[in-house]
This record gives C-alpha cells, structure tokens and sequence, in this order.
C-alpha cells in the first residue's frame, strides 16, 4: 500500500513537473527562442506536459526551422516523409525541409535528400542530385557507424555500379559495398558477395562470395539465404548438397523471396533434398507466381496441366501458362506457340 502511494505521488510530480517545463518552453518560445520552440514542439508530438497534437508540433517545428534550427528541419522532413501521426504525406514539402538540414551539414537529412531522389519519391527521381547528397552522408565519419551511412553507402555504390548519375566505376562500387558491409549492413553484404560471385569489380572468388553470403544469411538477409541455396544447389565453392540447398530455400521462402520460392517448389518436385511432393511443390509455385515469378507460372500451369499437386484444370494451366508467356519465359511462349 506504502508503495502504491509512493507510485502515486510521484506520478502527480511528475506530471506536474512535466507542465511546469512545457510552460518554460512556451514562454521562450513565445520571445522567438528558437531551441524553446523546438523542445515546445517535442513536447506536443510526445504529449510531455501537453495534451499531444501533432499539428501543435508542426506549428512550433516550422516556427524553429524557419529560424534556421536543423534539428526542426530535419523533424519536418520525417513528419511529411513518413506521414508520422496522420499527417498527409508530402514528398515536396519533406525534400524542402531535409534540403534545409542538409544545406547545414546535418548528415541523416543528405541521405534521406539522396535516397528520396534515388529512388524518385513523389516523382522526383535525379540520380545526379541522389549522388551528390548520398556522396555527403556516406564520408560523415563522427557517424562511421550509423546505419544510415551504411545506407547512403550501399545506395551510392550502386549508382557507381550500375552508372546512375555518374561514370560506371565497379571498383568504386565494391570500395562501399565493402565498407557498408564490414559495418554489418546486410543489403551490402549481399551484393558484395554477388560481385566476388561475378567479378564485378574484383577477381572472381566464390570462397569470398560465400563468406559475405554467410555474413549477410545470418542476418536472415532473404536473398543471401537463396544465393546461398544456389550455390549448394550447384556445387558453386562448396560440395553439392541438395539437403543444404533446401535448407537456405525454405529460410528464405518463409520470407517471401520470390527465387526461393520457386527453388523450393523445385526441390519438392524433383526429390532435391527432400522427399518429392507435388502438392508442396504446387504450393510454392504458387507463392512464387503470385509474384510475377516467370518460370514458376510456367511449372505452376504444368502442375494444373497434370493434375501433379492440384486437381487437374485446364483453363488454370493455360491462365498460368499465359501469365509465364506474358512475363517472358521462353519455354512458355513456344508452349503457346508465340514468336
């Protein structure tokens, strides 16, 4: 009972301390402090001291970043990025405000700035503005560890990858990859195995691409879990082995990876691993072709062709058969006798 008391008590405290604080703020706030009228803001996005408004919050947020404060501005960024709280989502008005923080050094706001026109949020895809900001966050070395340098690293390596607002340079490419990976960002990890697998960059080294395949699996990264299962499936640096092979499928199926999913299908359907079963088999085919997966349309419509897994339906099998052929499988459209 003493100590549901005590508990009481010192909610009221803090409660009321909380207030007596917003009061503080808003007096500053009121005289133009613009740090007052940020941590007013915090305060009605949080409902610390205040009943929590989100509007209330935006209001006081602008009135800081247009008094030139990067902490609001970056803030606003989020809010309209994000739609945070109900708020309409606003891609011109976040770009505005992360340009202002970014402007000022802030380094999160130039890899939100990068990624929005990397991938072209709100139509406003520019790859030469995407390099420019994301080749800012990713050099920030008081945040060497941030994830969201990681990010901006691993963005901007595929723009030089790939020749995205700058000259191709796989070298370069592999430099970020690689410093995004040894900082443990899975997506790297992934990719910078794919460029061992290909030689992308480096000199071919499949022992190198199944060390960063690993790194990134164990991440439950799905697409390293599937290249891992290919190269199992294939004998690619390592034994064949089937039963392994399935193993990595099945990780990343049951994460939706639509490859997987129809590696898998095929495990069940040929006994690769595993016992044969054609109904697991049509099942993961279906995943798969749910997805637009090409090939497992084309094996989904023999399975409804056959009746191998599912009760046979020729209108089925020619919808999937179709459906592969439209996607461009090969054997799909000679199936249907197109050119």
């Amino acid at each position: 009972m003493k100590r549901t008391l005590i508990s009481i008590v010192f909610i009221v405290f803090a409660v009321t301390l909380s207030a007596q604080v917003a009061d503080d703020y808003r007096s500053a706030a009121n005289s133009g402090d613009a740090e007052a009228q940020f941590e007013l803001a915090k305060c009605y996005e949080n409902g610390y001291g205040v009943a929590q408004d989100i509007n209330q919050a935006i209001v006081w947020y602008t009135k800081a970043a247009n008094q030139g404060d990067a902490q609001a501005q970056m803030q606003l960024g989020l809010i309209y990025f994000y739609a945070y709280k109900g708020v309409p989502r606003d891609y011109s008005k976040s770009v505005y405000w992360y340009t202002k923080a970014a402007e000022q050094g802030w380094p999160m706001a130039q890899g939100m700035l990068g990624e929005i026109y990397y991938f072209g949020y709100g139509d406003l895809q520019d790859f030469n503005k995407a390099v420019l900001w994301l080749s800012k966050a990713a050099t920030y070395q008081k945040y060497e560890s941030a994830e969201f340098v990681q990010r901006a690293r691993f963005l901007l390596a595929n723009c030089y990858l790939y020749g995205f607002g700058v000259d191709k340079n796989q070298q370069r490419a592999v430099y970020l990859y690689r410093k995004a990976a040894e900082n443990n960002y899975s997506p790297a990890q992934f990719v910078l195995g794919q460029c061992y697998y290909l030689g992308d960059g480096v000199n071919e080294d499949n022992s190198q691409a199944l060390f960063w395949f690993r790194k990134a699996a164990a991440s439950d990264y799905a697409r390293a879990q599937t290249a891992l299962g290919d190269c199992y499936r294939r004998g690619d640096g390592v034994a064949q082995d089937y039963a392994i092979a399935f193993k990595w499928y099945e990780k990343a199926a049951n994460q939706g990876d639509a490859e997987a999913q129809y590696e898998l299908g095929r495990c069940y359907y040929y006994e690769k691993g595993v016992e044969k079963d054609f109904a697991k088999a049509a099942y993961w085919f279906r995943k798969a072709a749910d997805q637009n997966h090409a090939a497992a349309q084309y094996c989904l419509a023999f399975c409804y062709n056959d009746g191998e897994g599912v009760e046979q339906d020729n209108d089925k099998a020619f919808y999937w058969m179709k459906k592969a052929a439209e996607n461009g499988d090969e054997d799909a459209k000679e199936a249907l006798g197109i050119k």
